[in-house]
């Protein structure tokens, strides 16, 4: 279970910083095309967690059970795959997923980057794999290093668009205690710019990201009242633990009525989604037996991409497997 204010060993905490640097780069070098079929599914996995002290044999047949029952044509990772882990860990997983030959995407979450290896590691390794699908431009003036546009396409038209970005890590209180950061100023410009880039608010897109929004607290917040108030499935048996302030994030994706749903992991014990303002915002499920979750939910999200654009909870299918004994 998590608290609310998150104490960070010192030791961790040069790796926990997420880096902006000063070079403007033109939108169109975020883009990243893969090919769109009819029905596209998205296998959305979350909160990994490898660490030095995971069994790297059992992980991986829990993944080839879930992956093989699922049968994604993308999978898309929102967060925290590592923990206190060595190169080791991020050499297999990352191999891992490369060996299946389906295309794969990852965010960082906020323990990513917190393990035994410089803090670029997990980042800088991506560029030795064939099928990940993941671009971080050197020195750019965009907080983060997960920010970026994956275009489905069917020959030269788009059929949906997926924005992935860094929710960051912690946000420094001036003492050893800590918030959980937010998606920055400099992020939602990019985003602006990425949205109307070839008229991409006429596109259907979705969002993955790690932290929740705030809107998902004010939605829970608001059913507690009124329980018809906004459609939603799935369980929480947690709180929702956001960043440490509103970034206005949801008032600029429903400033362009493009996004259809945001996509994140972060809160292990839910498995929560809810159409609120007409945009879907959702949990994944806890991917690995890792750190504090449920064993009866674990798994994956299976999320379907239609060819019209058309959104709701209905696309939204949750797989559940338990660890063999």
């Amino acid at each position: 279970m998590k608290h609310r204010r998150k104490i960070v060993s010192i030791i961790f905490l040069p790796l926990l910083l997420s880096a902006c640097g000063n070079r403007t780069y033109p939108i169109s070098q975020y883009f990243l095309n893969i090919d769109y079929v009819d029905d596209f599914t998205i296998l959305q996995l979350t909160d990994i967690h490898l660490g030095i002290t995971t069994n790297l044999k059992e992980q991986e047949q829990y993944l080839n059970n879930l992956i093989d029952a699922a049968s994604p044509h993308m999978i898309v990772i929102t967060g925290d795959t590592f923990m206190n882990a060595s190169k080791n860990e991020v050499d297999f997983i990352y191999s891992y997923f490369d060996s299946l030959n389906i295309p794969w995407s990852i965010v960082w979450g906020n323990h990513d980057r917190q393990g035994f290896y410089a803090p670029n590691y997990v980042v800088d390794e991506l560029s030795k794999y064939q099928n990940v699908i993941f671009t971080n431009l050197k020195n750019d003036d965009v907080y983060g290093d997960s920010n970026y546009v994956v275009n489905l396409k069917d020959e030269n038209e788009t059929i949906w668009r997926l924005y992935m970005l860094d929710s960051n890590s912690y946000y420094d209180e001036g003492s050893i205690a800590y918030n959980y950061d937010i998606i920055r100023p400099d992020q939602i410009k990019w985003y602006e710019k990425a949205i109307n880039y070839e008229e991409g608010f006429n596109i259907p897109s979705l969002m993955f990201i790690h932290i929740p929004l705030p809107e998902l607290s004010y939605a829970i917040e608001e059913l507690k009242v009124n329980p018809h108030a906004y459609e939603y499935k799935g369980e929480l048996k947690e709180d929702s633990w956001p960043g440490y302030k509103n970034s206005h994030m949801f008032e600029t994706i429903k400033k362009y009525h493009s996004t259809k749903g945001v996509f994140f992991g972060h809160d292990h014990l839910n498995t929560f989604a809810v159409n609120y303002e007409d945009v879907i915002l959702s949990y994944g499920v806890k991917s690995t037996n890792k750190i504090y979750h449920d064993a009866l939910a674990l798994g994956g999200q299976v999320i379907t991409l239609p060819r019209d654009g058309s959104f709701s909870l209905d696309n939204l299918e949750r797989i559940y497997l338990t660890y063999e004994k």
